[in-house]
């Protein structure tokens, strides 16, 4: 579930019902934003964090998405391990 205020651009994810990501992996989230893909931060590697994690500021968005990436912030998203994407 992930909550945006779009006054204070603020991002609130909580990953409580997201698996544990593999050995060496995250999850990485992603505003969709004119059609490109902008970083929104990563998730912890291997640990299960009950409640809702910040994220970073997101001005402006259409969509967002989760991706599995190898571990590390990427710049680009890794389609084929797209998990989830949602519109606003």
């Amino acid at each position: 579930m992930l909550f945006w205020d779009q006054l204070s651009k603020a991002v609130y994810l909580n990953i409580e019902q997201m698996p544990i990501a593999p050995k060496g992996k995250q999850y990485q989230l992603w505003a969709m934003v004119d059609g490109q893909p902008v970083n929104a931060g990563v998730f912890p590697l291997d640990v299960k964090v009950d409640g809702t994690s910040k994220m970073l500021d997101i001005p402006k968005a259409q969509a967002f998405a989760i991706t599995l990436e190898d571990e590390g912030s990427k710049d680009v998203p890794t389609l084929s391990e797209l998990c989830v994407m949602g519109g606003i």
